[in-house]
This record gives structure tokens, C-alpha cells and sequence, in this order.
């Protein structure tokens, strides 16, 4: 099921899919922040949450995750592109990534 609203594209799915390239998203208002790629299903966006590895890491993205964590709030995941395996997925993450900026969102990625 997807619902489009304000240029923005979700969609709700029964399942995790193992290998997909996601967008982190502030919850207040649905715009995309980061993206990132997973070969571990949802493992691997949820982490950036974590404290064990938020405590390591100071970056723009984790210093926005834990701004949003001292309100209260957590992000959310929103899966962009999906595949059957995990060929791919670094490439696409980059486009992705390229896209984003192109449509002028304000990503924290480095690269």
C-alpha cells in the first residue's frame, strides 16, 4: 500500500525486506535527514538510535538523533528502494543520496 502526500512516497509493509536503502526522517514533519543502506533488514536503521552506539558516534546525523531524543521523539524509517539482493544496494544508496540533494533535502551524510 503506498500513499503519496506532499511529493512524499510511503509505503506500509507486512514484512521486513532484508536489503533496502532507507531515509531516516525527523517525525515532526517527514523530511528526510539521512540515508542509509541495510543487508540486515531493519536491524541496521534501528541502531542508529541505540545509545551504546549513539555514545560513539559524532557525527551531524547522531548529534540530530539525539536532539530529537532529548524532546522525546525518535525518527522515522521510511524504506525507499528494495532488492532481491545485496548487489546493488550501495550503488542505489548513492544515488539516493545525489537525489536528495538534488531536490534540496538537508541530509547529514558525508558522502
Amino acid at each position: 500500500m503506498a500513499t503519496i502526500s506532499d511529493d512524499r512516497l510511503f509505503f506500509v509493509l507486512k514484512s521486513s525486506p532484508r536489503f533496502f536503502v532507507y531515509g531516516l526522517a525527523d517525525p515532526r514533519t517527514m523530511e528526510i535527514r539521512y540515508i542509509g543502506k541495510s543487508v540486515h533488514g531493519l536491524r541496521r536503521p534501528k541502531s542508529h538510535g541505540f545509545s551504546s552506539y549513539l555514545g560513539k558516534d559524532h557525527t551531524h546525523k547522531a548529534n540530530w538523533i539525539k536532539q530529537l531524543q532529548s524532546q522525546g521523539l525518535n525518527y522515522a524509517i521510511i524504506v525507499l528502494q528494495i532488492f532481491d539482493t545485496k548487489d546493488y544496494v550501495a550503488v542505489w544508496e548513492k544515488w539516493w543520496i545525489g537525489y536528495g540533494r538534488a531536490c534540496g533535502w538537508k541530509l547529514t551524510n558525508h558522502t
